[in-house]
């Protein structure tokens, strides 16, 4: 094949390729309806596709060919026929309408009586305001939005403001929420978008940049740091927290989170992976009650494992907390084995509390098998009181 051969070829499969493509940009998007009638009619048949693949094909067709003229037609079939619509179906319209008119559209469907659509217009409209507007013109509409649709609307307010480079006002996103469990809320949703949009490095460098308050769990700085070890853990971006910790400990707005965080979250995920990890911590880390936490935290999320786990370990000081949780956890189930679990508890305080948890537990059980329980209760001494040459009888394993 020749130079000039070779070269033709290449053009023409180029040529191909370029019109294959167009012409199935013109099948995707199709010529404009003829008005609004016609984009009305059409609509409503997509809408009586029931095959879940072919409706959101024919849904996202049609989207693309409204114009402004003819988004009236639109409009009018979503409101007329809500019963058949499905959430993807109000998601796209919203996308469309909020690039054209994001104010009129929450305006709008704030009067529908379909509460599915009035929380999405809601946060398509914020994000398309920030998006044209920017962050101070979509925060003056979000913070009189009413809470249905406000709380849909924090993830677009947050994602249009990291995508319009505006990250550090999101400070006074935050700031609008008053109470702790609210600013969690708000906190989890900025630092998370931070992180997906920007990684990990760059949200340690925005919660540093915080100011410092007086020292308060609430402050702006302590909730960001909050959510954003919680979001550190939940992608896995262990290295990075575990350096930020060790750099920052001691630090006031750390209180809160911390080393036993990380426990306590991971033994929820990999529960053998956790307890490793914090036996593994340096004394001055707090290793035991880090890993006293941590195996807390598995004897609440898998009983059964932890009740497994624990039957291999020899009792101790700092699985006490773990001990106590499985009492917790079989005193109604399974008498004999939260009495097995209090048997392990070495702190005196530890297992009079856990003691108590049976002996009302017991209550509720007949008088015979009440009075056996009590009777194995009778015998039992926190281990570290006990004398390492009595023969005490350990109690009973099934």
């Amino acid at each position: 094949m020749t130079t000039k051969t070779t070269a033709l070829w290449i053009l023409t499969l180029a040529c191909a390729g370029a019109a294959g493509w167009f012409a199935a940009m013109e099948i995707q998007q199709g010529p404009a309806f003829a008005n609004e009638e016609d984009a009305y009619e059409r609509f409503l048949y997509a809408f009586s596709v029931t095959d879940t693949l072919d409706r959101t094909e024919t849904v996202a067709r049609l989207i693309r060919r409204l114009t402004p003229e003819t988004l009236p037609g639109a409009i009018r079939a979503f409101y007329d026929d809500p019963k058949d619509i499905f959430n993807h179906d109000f998601r796209m319209l919203m996308w469309y309408w909020g690039q054209q008119d994001p104010r009129g559209m929450l305006k709008e469907v704030s009067s529908w009586p379909e509460m599915r659509a009035q929380r999405m217009a809601a946060g398509e409209a914020i994000y398309w305001i920030v998006k044209q507007e920017g962050l101070a013109p979509a925060k003056f509409i979000f913070d009189g939005l009413p809470n249905h649709q406000r709380d849909p609307a924090l993830a677009h307010l947050v994602l249009g403001a990291i995508e319009s480079g505006e990250e550090s006002n999101l400070l006074d996103v935050i700031d609008t929420y008053d109470r702790r469990d609210e600013r969690d809320f708000a906190a989890g949703i900025v630092v998370g978008r931070i992180l997906l949009s920007a990684g990990a490095e760059k949200l340690v460098e925005w919660v540093e940049g915080i100011p410092e308050g007086p020292g308060s769990t609430n402050d702006l700085k302590a909730v960001a740091f909050r959510a954003a070890q919680d979001q550190l853990m939940r992608h896995d971006e262990f290295e990075v927290l575990e350096d930020w910790l060790e750099r920052i400990d001691g630090e006031k707005w750390t209180r809160g989170g911390g080393w036993r965080t990380i426990g306590v979250h991971l033994a929820r995920r990999d529960p053998i992976r956790a307890i490793e990890w914090a036996r593994a911590l340096p004394e001055e880390r707090d290793r035991d009650e880090v890993l006293s936490e941590t195996v807390r935290a598995f004897a609440s999320a898998d009983r059964m494992g932890a009740l497994n786990w624990m039957r291999a370990q020899p009792p101790s000081y700092e699985l006490d907390k773990g001990a106590a949780r499985l009492v917790y956890e079989f005193k109604d189930r399974h008498p004999s084995i939260a009495i097995e679990m209090l048997d392990r508890v070495q702190d005196p305080e530890i297992f009079e509390n856990a003691r108590k948890l049976i002996e009302v537990a017991a209550r509720d059980d007949r008088e015979d098998v009440q009075a056996i329980i009590l009777e194995e209760l009778s015998r039992l001494k926190p281990r570290g009181f006990r004398d390492p040459s009595s023969s005490q009888s350990d109690a009973p394993s099934s």
